[in-house]
Formats: C-alpha cells, sequence, structure tokens
C-alpha cells in the first residue's frame, strides 16, 4: 500500500509540472502578442525577476520565457496578476 501511494505522489506529481509547463506556455503567448513596447517591457521584467535583476539585457527567447515562468510557480502568478491588471479595462 505505502509503494502505491509513492507512485501516484509521482504521477500527480508530474501531472502538475506538465500542467504548469501548458499554463507557462500559454501565458508566454500572451505575452509575446503584447504590442510594443509592451512586449519588451513585460519580457525584461520576467527576466528580471527570474534572474533576480542580474539579466544581460537581451530580449529573452520564448523558449526562456517557459522555462522561468514554468519552473517558478510564485514568478509565474505575479506576472499573470499584473498581466491581467494591466489589460483591465
Amino acid at each position: 500500500m505505502r509503494r502505491r501511494c509513492a507512485s501516484l505522489a509521482f504521477v500527480k506529481e508530474g501531472y502538475m509540472e506538465r500542467q504548469m509547463i501548458v499554463e507557462a506556455e500559454a501565458l508566454t503567448t500572451d505575452l509575446f502578442s503584447l504590442e510594443e513596447p509592451w512586449r519588451s517591457r513585460f519580457l525584461d521584467l520576467v527576466a528580471n525577476m527570474a534572474t533576480r535583476w542580474k539579466w544581460n539585457g537581451h530580449q529573452p527567447t520564448r523558449e526562456e520565457i517557459v522555462a522561468w515562468l514554468g519552473g517558478n510557480p510564485a514568478l509565474y502568478r505575479e506576472i499573470r496578476l499584473l498581466l491581467r491588471a494591466w489589460q483591465r479595462p
């Protein structure tokens, strides 16, 4: 029984990680679809927050943004909230 619970926890963890990547990809698409100058500003913000303000200044790639947002739930939530607040009429 203990082994089965561990297996279910592993499956659930894998599902949650995949779901986070799917959500990060959707948010990344939203960010990249913004018009300039807002796209660059949001992408720079994500890059700086993800690297603790040590980003080198070039525009991050789509893959970098997905990796940062998908690997850091707190960053994902904050960027999602900021984008929603900014887009609110």
